[in-house]
């Protein structure tokens, strides 16, 4: 068996591979969510910022 061979059969370092992506995926996810909400939040916000404004 030549070393590429070997090396192509190796497995080792697989689940290390594949918690990369699965983190990455998540991250991913995580600012998908936060760009949604940011604008939402950031308006809300300036509301609340306004009631307080007007009460004192």
């Amino acid at each position: 068996m030549s070393m590429i061979q070997a090396f192509w059969k190796n497995e080792d370092g697989a689940v290390t591979v594949d918690w990369v992506v699965l983190t990455g995926g998540v991250v991913v996810v995580a600012a998908l969510v936060g760009a949604a909400v940011s604008d939402p939040i950031d308006n809300e916000v300036a509301v609340v910022a306004s009631i307080i404004e007007t009460t004192n």
